[in-house]
């Protein structure tokens, strides 16, 4: 027969095991349901973040066509108190305001979203190309090799570590990882063109004008902006060689408005002046002032080479244009000088 002490000992006993058992439940129901309710409280978060990056988007690509940034980059910095750590927000704004021209801020705004998330290729490879225009290139390089370790596929961001090796006078990483490239692409121009960078560099002229070869071929008519540069390069790399005329019919083979780019005309000038034939110059100039009335220099450059060619009369006419478009241009005593010292020959 149970004692009274025996009983009261099974009392104690039960007592505690109802106490342990009710804690059980508060530490499951603590455990399970608050992150339960923290991570509603996340997925919410983000859609909303989601919806409201996609409705500023849109709003974007309206804004884009007027060249009406700051409504966008005010908007999305805004949403940003809200939703700070919102990688997609962050990636958005930067480039926003890269397209605005606003490169520092650009890239201060990447460098935070890499700090929430280092592991976006992408994003590394943006920042590097941001750092770049920027001249620093020991950032670039190490963003360009972060891209390259997080996606070792992508061709082009080795061709743009490459190119940073090559800025900081590194030429021999540079090809390695050029031939990297080309390794996984075969067709890939960019990695031509910066083998032909390597060489020109090296002097050896033959080679790059085949690497240059190579680049523009491959390049799509897309993207050309890019097979102009291209071709540019090669009509330096043959003025380079001596071959003046061959360089002359490189630049012939941009259209009549590409031609008409002031650095490209200058450098068609040049061509036909090391040709001994300033009349050609001055027509390029000529050509290049009725396209553009309002540029000086071509004005400039016109008198001066119709100076040379004793054509006195059209030389006063270009003078009279500079004076009127720049009344302070140095070149303007220096042409006057040239006039009055001009002999007939």
């Amino acid at each position: 027969m149970a004692t009274s002490r025996d009983m009261s000992q099974r009392s104690i006993w039960l007592v505690i095991a109802l106490i342990i058992a009710a804690l059980g439940t508060m530490i499951v129901s603590f455990g399970f349901r608050t992150p339960k309710a923290e991570e509603t409280g996340r997925f919410e978060s983000k859609q909303a973040a989601n919806e409201a990056l996609a409705a500023l988007e849109e709003r974007y690509t309206h804004l884009r066509e007027q060249k009406r940034y700051q409504p966008v980059i005010d908007a999305a910095t805004e949403l940003l108190h809200r939703f700070d750590q919102h990688l997609p927000l962050h990636n958005f704004l930067a480039m926003v305001l890269s397209e605005a021209g606003r490169l520092e801020a650009a890239y201060d705004r990447l460098s935070v979203s890499l700090g929430i998330h280092p592991r976006q290729a992408d994003r590394q490879f943006m920042a590097g190309v941001l750092a770049t225009k920027l001249g620093r290139l020991d950032p670039a390089l190490e963003h360009f090799r972060l891209a390259v370790n997080l996606d070792r596929q992508n061709a082009s961001y080795r061709v743009h570590q490459a190119m940073a090796h090559f800025e900081l006078q590194q030429p021999d990483q540079a090809r390695m990882l050029l031939l990297q490239a080309l390794q996984l692409d075969s067709n890939l121009a960019e990695a031509y063109y910066g083998l032909g960078e390597l060489d020109f560099a090296d002097n050896k002229l033959s080679l790059a004008l085949q690497q240059i070869d190579k680049a523009i071929s491959r390049t799509p008519l897309a993207k050309r902006e890019t097979q102009v540069k291209y071709i540019r390069k090669k009509a330096w790399i043959l003025r380079r060689s001596n071959r003046w005329s061959d360089a002359l019919a490189t630049l012939r083979q941009l259209t009549a408005n590409e031609r008409m780019d002031p650095a490209v005309v200058k450098e068609m000038a040049v061509l036909w002046d090391l040709l001994e034939k300033p009349v050609q110059s001055a027509r390029l100039f000529e050509e290049g002032l009725v396209r553009d009335p309002t540029n000086w220099s071509f004005a400039a450059a016109a008198a001066g080479h119709r100076i040379d060619t004793g054509d006195l009369d059209l030389a006063r006419q270009h003078l009279r244009t500079l004076k009127e478009l720049k009344p302070r241009a140095a070149e303007i005593q220096v042409l006057e000088a040239k006039l009055r010292a001009f002999v007939p020959r």
